[in-house]
């Protein structure tokens, strides 16, 4: 679900951030599997060791998506440098 964002934009780690923010609040609210919801589980029993962890993960996922996509960009998009 990639929106909003033009080739020469530069949008797109922020369309990638903003679409995985989007999935995992809807994961907290209707799932029964992922990492919002292993956040949402673990927040309901207390459990904030997990919960921050939860959280570290998910800043690493969309860091590691954000080079992953800036490396794929510099690769297949020529006029970019």
């Amino acid at each position: 679900m990639i929106y909003g964002g033009t080739i020469t934009g530069g949008s797109q780690d922020v369309t990638l951030s903003t679409s995985f923010l989007l999935l995992t609040t809807a994961e907290m609210m209707g799932a029964s599997s992922g990492l919002g919801y292993f956040i949402k589980n673990y927040s309901d029993y207390a459990n904030y060791t997990n919960v921050i962890a939860g959280i570290i993960l998910i800043g690493i996922v969309v860091s590691v998506l954000n080079v992953f996509l800036s490396f794929a960009e510099r690769c297949l998009i020529k006029w970019k440098e």
